[in-house]
């Protein structure tokens, strides 16, 4: 089963791509396929069919998010509701110039939103060839070579961003926080436990942003 599925309706941004990192796209075929020219129409004739069966083939889908014209809306429905699927579980890519940051997250699938330039970039020459012998990791097309640090720095942002927002109200609930920052992304490097009664107080901030801070020393630690 090939690894990952990338669809792009703007053949000239790969070439200019090429141009720029010298990436061969052919030296991934064993893991990837890519549409895009005659193959992105091939491709776009079958979903104007209802013929979606190729999706089944991939791990990962990545495609342009305004790349179906008519289709558009239709198609990110389906891309969610495959990858939403329990019995073979997907995870999904979309990129275009309209996205202005990268947003992550892992539940109900693992979904990746990013710029246009920042996915075509040197991130995704590194993804493709980690993928040939592992797991494909969003993390990486996401934030490159130090994708733990960044990831730590993007969830500590988004948890400061979280704290002055709400300015410690007392009825913050841990599944609103959660659902917010992303927990889901970082709980594998924090020692931070859902409080019993499901909220949160400002001690409960405070000593997250501190393990988190403690984290991100020790990730620069081991890359200095």
């Amino acid at each position: 089963m090939k690894k990952i599925m990338l669809i792009d309706d703007r053949t000239e941004r790969q070439i200019k791509f090429y141009k720029e990192t010298s990436i061969d796209f052919f030296k991934y075929s064993e893991i990837l396929d890519n549409f895009t020219a005659d193959s992105y129409e091939e491709l776009l004739e079958e979903f104007r069919n209802n013929d979606f069966s190729r999706l089944d083939e991939y791990e990962v889908i990545i495609t342009h998010r305004s790349a179906f014209g008519d289709l558009n809306g239709q198609m990110i429905s389906t891309f969610k509701e495959i990858c939403k699927q329990k019995n073979k579980p997907k995870s999904l890519v979309f990129f275009s110039g309209g996205i202005s940051s990268v947003s992550i997250k892992n539940s109900p699938f693992e979904h990746l939103l990013l710029n246009s330039k920042k996915f075509y970039s040197n991130n995704l020459k590194l993804f493709l060839e980690l993928s040939k012998n592992n797991k494909p990791n969003l993390l990486v097309l996401a934030f490159g070579e130090n994708w733990k640090i960044n990831l730590l720095l993007n969830s500590l942002e988004k948890i400061n961003v979280f704290i002055g927002k709400n300015n410690f109200a007392e009825n913050i609930t841990y599944e609103e926080f959660e659902d917010e920052v992303h927990m889901d992304l970082i709980r594998d490097f924090l020692i931070f436990e859902q409080p019993a009664n499901d909220f949160l107080k400002i001690q409960d901030f405070r000593k997250l942003t501190k393990d988190l801070t403690n984290q991100i020393k020790q990730q620069v630690v081991l890359h200095v």
